[in-house]
C-alpha cells in the first residue's frame, strides 16, 4: 500500500475513533464527569461536579488528543476506546459528509452539557424539558444524516464490495429502528411540557 494511502486510512480511523468517542456520549445523554488520578469525581470551587472536557468546535475536534482530559477521565476512554491523536488543520476538509457529522454531534453535546448543568443546579422544569425535546430533534436529525450518508454509500458499492454492502443494509436497518425511538421519546417529552404548562398555567 502507498504510504500516501496508508496515512489517508490512518486519518479515517482516527475521525471515526473521536466521533464514536463522541456519539457514546450523545447515546446516553450523558458526557462523563472528570476524574482525577485517584479514580475520584473532580468538582469545582462551589462543589459542583466537572464535566469532563469534550471538543466544542470542529477546530477543537481536530486538535483533541486527550491531554485535554482529566487524568482519569483519558485513562477510561484509552481503556476503552484506545489512543487518539490530533488531526492535520486540513484533514476533516477531505471528510465533509463526516465533517457535516462531526459539528451536529458537536452541537448535541453542548446541548447535554446544559441539560446536566440545569440538573445538577436544579433550574427550573420546563427549561429542562425543552432542552431534551431539542436534543431529541438534533438527535434525529444526525440520525436522518447517517441514514441518508449510508443509503448514497450503499448506492456507491459495487459488487466487489458485497460483504459491506449487507454490513450498511444492517446499520440502516439499525438506524431506522434508532429514528422510531427518537421520535417516541420527542413525543413523550412533548406531551410532558404540555403537562407541565397546563399545570403551570392553574
Amino acid at each position: 500500500m502507498h504510504v500516501s494511502e496508508r496515512l489517508r486510512l490512518d486519518s479515517k480511523r482516527n475521525i471515526s475513533l473521536k466521533l464514536n468517542i463522541l456519539e457514546s456520549w450523545l447515546e446516553v445523554n450523558k458526557i462523563p464527569d472528570q476524574i482525577d488520578e485517584n479514580g475520584q469525581v473532580m468538582r469545582d470551587s462551589e462543589g459542583e461536579v466537572k464535566i469532563e472536557w469534550f471538543p466544542k468546535s470542529i477546530y477543537q475536534f481536530s486538535k483533541w488528543d486527550g491531554s485535554q482530559n482529566s487524568y482519569g477521565g483519558l485513562t477510561l476512554l484509552t481503556k476503552q476506546w484506545g489512543k487518539f491523536k490530533s488531526l492535520g488543520r486540513s484533514t476533516l476538509d477531505l471528510y465533509p459528509d463526516l465533517k457535516v457529522e462531526i459539528q451536529m454531534v458537536i452541537d448535541s453535546l453542548l446541548k447535554i452539557e446544559s441539560i446536566q448543568y440545569i440538573s445538577t443546579n436544579k433550574y427550573n422544569k420546563i427549561k429542562e424539558l425543552e432542552d431534551k425535546l431539542r436534543l431529541e430533534m438534533a438527535k434525529k436529525e444526525i440520525t436522518q444524516t447517517r441514514y441518508l450518508n449510508l443509503l448514497n454509500e450503499n448506492i456507491e458499492l459495487n459488487d466487489a464490495l458485497k460483504r459491506e454492502k449487507i454490513a450498511h443494509q444492517n446499520n440502516v436497518i439499525m438506524l431506522t429502528e434508532k429514528l422510531s425511538i427518537i421520535e417516541e421519546r420527542a413525543a413523550e417529552l412533548t406531551k410532558a411540557l404540555t403537562n407541565i404548562r397546563s399545570i403551570k398555567s392553574l
